[in-house]
């Protein structure tokens, strides 16, 4: 199970929700990703990450960390591909603020791009 993270409310409740999930599903693992943009420092990635790594070894449910860069709906859907990822979970809005009206969400590009089940926590 991939789920991608940002910091935003949306995204720290589809973290909640898929620890629910690995609670009763057992995955082997869920994999938190957050995707920082070229150039960015990855310290806030860091704390964000362990936050949710931390819910989930208090649940008992096996979890990873990546951070990757790049343009976040392509490495989401990338990544979901090579880790063969069941299903994403991902929340609706993220910290994208005025570029979802231009560009649209990249929950919306990530449901639309892959060929795995997307779950999009509101």
């Amino acid at each position: 199970m991939l789920v991608p993270v940002d910091g935003s409310e949306s995204s720290k409740r589809a973290a909640e929700f898929s620890l629910m999930l690995g609670e009763r599903y057992k995955p082997e693992r869920l994999i938190f990703l957050h995707v920082v943009h070229p150039g960015i420092d990855t310290q806030i990635a860091e704390i964000l990450i362990h936050q949710s790594i931390e819910k989930a070894k208090e649940k008992e449910v096996p979890s990873e960390k990546m951070i990757l860069s790049g343009v976040p709906y392509e490495v989401i859907c990338n990544t979901a591909d090579k880790v063969d990822a069941d299903f994403i979970v991902m929340g609706k809005r993220g910290l994208t603020g005025l570029k979802k009206i231009v560009i649209g969400s990249t929950s919306e590009k990530v449901a639309g791009l892959t060929n795995r089940a997307v779950i999009v926590v509101q």
